[in-house]
C-alpha cells in the first residue's frame, strides 16, 4: 500500500504512522491533528525510508497487533531499516513486549490506549532526537571534511594528544622541533574548530559514535575503556537517555575508520 497522507502541513514536522490497516492508525491521526504534524500512513518502515524530508523532523508510530509488526518482518529488520526515531503502540502491554521492542532500538512503548497528552509528549520528545540527529550528522560531516585535510603528521600528532602526551614529548618521538608541534596543534585545534584538548577527545568521540551508529544522539563513553558503548537508549522523563541494552561492538582508534 502506497502512503496516504492523513493531514498536516506539508514541509512541517511529520508523524508516520505505521499499521496494517488504517483503522489502527486514525484514533491517533485524530488526537495529533491539533499538533500541526504532516500524518501519513503506511504499513511499514521501507515505505517511508525514501519519501521523508530530512530537512525536517519526524518520528514513526508503529502499531504491533498480537505480536505481528505491521511490516511484518522481523524485529532485526525493524530495527535496520527505520532511519528516524520510533514509538510502539502495542495491544501486548507487559514487561516482556516492552524489553523486547526496547532492545531493538525504540525510543517508548506503549499500550494503544495510551492517554493523549502522554502519546503526544512522547512523540514530540521523538522528535526533538531527529532535529538533534540532523543537527549532529551536520556537525560530523563537517569535522570529517576537516580532518581529512590534516597532514598526516597533523594526524598523527592527534593520536598523541589524545593519548595525553605532552608538546616536548611529541617532538622527541616524532624527530621534530617543540615550535613545530605547537604550530601543527594549533592548526589542528583550529581546523576542527576546537579550544582545547578536551574538546578534541570529545569530538574524536561523537565521531567514532556516528560512524558505529550512524549518528547516535545519545553516546556513553565506557569509563574503563574509554570506548563508544551503545546505542539503544530509553529516554527518562527529564530527557536524559537510559541505557537498556548494550552493543557489544566497539569503535576503532582512528575517527574515520
Amino acid at each position: 500500500m502506497a502512503l496516504v497522507g492523513l493531514g498536516g502541513k506539508v514541509g512541517t514536522n511529520t508523524l508516520f504512522l505505521v499499521a496494517a490497516v488504517r483503522d489502527q492508525a486514525d484514533a491517533v491521526a485524530a488526537s495529533c491533528e491539533s499538533a500541526q504534524w504532516a500524518l501519513q500512513f503506511c504499513t511499514g518502515p521501507s515505505e517511508y525510508a525514501c519519501v521523508r524530508d530530512a530537512s525536517h523532523p519526524s518520528c514513526a508510530v508503529i502499531f504491533e497487533s498480537q505480536g505481528i509488526p505491521p511490516s511484518f518482518l522481523s524485529l532485526r529488520d525493524i530495527a535496520d531499516e527505520v532511519p528516524i526515531p520510533w514509538l510502539v503502540l502495542t495491544d501486548r502491554p507487559d514487561m516482556a513486549v516492552a524489553t523486547k521492542w526496547m532492545r531493538c532500538g525504540a525510543m517508548d512503548v506503549f499500550p494503544i490506549d495510551v492517554g493523549t497528552l502522554t502519546l503526544r509528549a512522547a512523540i514530540e520528545n521523538a522528535m526533538r532526537v531527529d532535529a538533534e540527529k540532523a543537527d549532529l550528522n551536520r556537525r560530523m560531516a563537517d569535522a570529517k571534511a576537516a580532518y581529512a585535510t590534516l597532514s598526516p603528521r597533523q594526524r598523527e600528532i592527534v593520536h598523541l594528544v589524545l593519548e595525553g602526551r605532552q608538546n616536548k614529548w611529541i617532538a622527541n618521538s616524532l624527530e621534530i622541533s617543540k615550535r613545530t608541534v605547537e604550530l601543527d596543534r594549533a592548526t589542528v585545534l583550529a581546523k576542527l574548530n576546537v579550544e582545547n584538548a578536551v574538546e578534541l577527545a570529545r569530538l574524536v568521540t561523537e565521531l567514532r559514535c556516528h560512524e558505529k551508529w550512524g549518528g547516535c544522539v545519545h553516546c556513553r563513553i565506557d569509563p574503563g575503556t574509554s570506548k563508544v558503548a551503545g546505542p539503544h537508549w530509553q529516554h527518562t522523563s527529564d530527557n536524559q537517555p537510559q541505557a537498556v541494552a548494550e552493543s557489544p561492538y566497539r569503535s576503532s582508534s582512528d575517527p574515520t575508520a
